[in-house]
């Protein structure tokens, strides 16, 4: 949580008093500096473990390179003028293809159970954080807001987000799966289209900033409850495959709702409906996995008592 209650602050502040790309070598260096505090720790730690064999290591690693071409195309598709239609389809296909071995067998059909729990993750967070970036795009251009002051606007949305965990890990089995659904996704949807009408009908920036603060605690419900479920629904023999597969959900609902969003917000961007339309694709995406999101089911996760 601490990054993401100072990281919109400090990246605004890189980016006001010095450059933009500073950003993003900071995050490269703090990744060198993770991988040697992990490395570190590990370190003469038994690692060997008979499962996957070499070959499906080989297969898998293959495949998450063609998923991330694949959404490095898409995002680029834009580009391509009279192509960009069929780059567009052709990039979506390749993702499609790709992940299905990285996933539970019916993810991308929301078969009940742990395929369910997967594909719920990908779309919530296609739809929160392709919508997130304009947040503060959406201060910094129509309210003026310097880039300082509108990544904190985002502090808000990091702070329910922590009470919704909480809330979550103390009475997430008394609440119940469905009702956790029910309320993140009501909670998730009700912030993009404050978004959206803020942005449409150019509303006071607070409604924004208080309305984008709902996001925060629809997903500190959901998301946790998503890793809990994944682990619940896991052997120690799988437990390994089905955590990757939750993170490269994640991944691939982000980076495709980004770049889904990133063509639509360019189509438009001399028209005034940029950010609206973009908020309502973040709110159709939120909708959408109600699908998978009332077909959970429940596994160890529930404590008897």
């Amino acid at each position: 949580m601490v990054p993401s209650l100072v990281g919109p602050f400090l990246a605004g502040a890189v980016t006001e008093y010095l450059h933009w790309r500073w950003v993003f070598l900071g995050v490269a260096a703090l990744t060198v500096v993770a991988f040697a505090m992990v490395a570190l720790r590990l370190h003469g730690l038994p690692l060997h473990t008979e499962e996957p064999s070499g070959g499906r290591v080989v297969a898998r690693l293959a495949c998450a390179v063609a998923v991330a071409a694949g959404a490095l195309a898409l995002s680029l598709a834009g580009e391509l003028g009279a192509w960009s239609a069929a780059a567009v389809t052709a990039s979506v296909v390749v993702i499609a293809l790709s992940a299905r071995p990285l996933l539970p067998p019916g993810t991308l059909r929301s078969a009940r159970g742990l395929p369910s729990v997967i594909l719920m993750r990908g779309l919530i967070a296609g739809a929160l954080f392709g919508a997130e970036i304009y947040v503060p795009y959406l201060l910094i251009a129509e309210y003026d807001f310097s880039p300082t002051w509108a990544g904190l606007g985002l502090t808000a949305a990091a702070l329910l987000w922590a009470a919704a965990a909480d809330v979550q890990g103390r009475f997430g089995d008394r609440i119940g799966n469905a009702r956790i659904t029910l309320v993140g996704i009501a909670l998730l949807s009700t912030a993009v289209i404050v978004a959206a009408a803020t942005a449409w009908a150019h509303l006071h920036p607070a409604l924004l900033v208080a309305g984008w603060a709902l996001a925060g605690a629809g997903m500190g419900l959901m998301y946790p409850r998503l890793t809990v479920l994944t682990l619940a629904y896991s052997t120690p023999q799988n437990q390994g495959f089905n955590s990757s597969a939750l993170s490269i959900s994640d991944s691939i609902g982000a980076s495709m709702a980004i770049a889904v969003m990133g063509l639509a917000f360019t189509a438009l961007v001399a028209t005034d409906a940029g950010f609206t339309v973009v908020f309502a694709i973040a709110a159709a995406l939120a909708l959408l996995a109600l699908v998978p999101g009332l077909r959970l089911g429940h596994a160890r996760e529930v404590v008897r008592r």
